[in-house]
């Protein structure tokens, strides 16, 4: 296992000559880390991975142009492409484990990379109060008030929705495993789409 480990991000086949090369370590979360998580964002960095194009809504496609990125066989909802780095949403349905990346590309395939696939990688994009007005040094939780929290990889979600589509609203999606942690005095209940804060 660990040479699993020492080994992730490394190319483990060969690609096609002058199609999409996927550079050493280059498949990492927005906050760098080389491992996958289901519903996680992820970016890939490279060479000739594809041409510029970008998601025009939900769900999000999993082809763009000529152009997919496949997780364990499954096709990865995209975000956006360009010749330098491709930005997807991780399947949601893939075991924890190593996981097989490939890109493709007109017709062109990279090498593949086996990754870490782990329950959960959670990247916090933002906190916001309760009227929408973000958390900062100047503008602080305060003990018993809610807020929410922007987040991705935080792990499986509790209801089944089609892949790269928005998550529901109403009620809203908990990650499988519901996890609770304790800063200083305060309890943070984490779900999916929002946090709640307590004493």
């Amino acid at each position: 296992m660990l040479s699993q480990v020492a080994n992730a991000g490394q190319p483990a086949s060969q690609a096609s000559k002058n199609g999409p090369q996927i550079a050493a370590q280059g498949i990492s979360t927005p906050g760098g880390l080389q491992a996958l998580s289901p519903g996680g964002l992820t970016i890939i960095e490279g060479t000739n991975l594809t041409a510029a194009g970008w998601a025009a809504g939900v769900p999000l496609p999993r082809v763009l142009g000529n152009t997919f990125v496949s997780v364990e066989g499954v096709r990865a909802p995209l975000l956006t492409t360009a010749t330098g780095s491709i930005e997807f949403e991780v399947p949601g349905d893939i075991p924890v484990g190593i996981a097989s990346v490939v890109v493709s590309s007109s017709g062109d395939t990279s090498a593949t990379v086996d990754m870490p696939f782990q329950t959960s990688i959670p990247v916090i994009w933002g906190v916001v109060h309760a009227d929408g007005s973000v958390v900062s040094a100047v503008n602080p939780v305060v003990a018993g008030e809610t807020i929410s929290l922007y987040a991705t990889g935080l792990g499986a979600a509790n209801v089944n929705s089609l892949v790269g589509a928005a998550g529901p609203t109403a009620p809203t999606a908990n990650t499988a495993g519901l996890r609770t942690s304790w800063l200083a005095s305060a309890t943070f209940r984490l779900t999916a789409i929002s946090y709640s804060l307590r004493n």
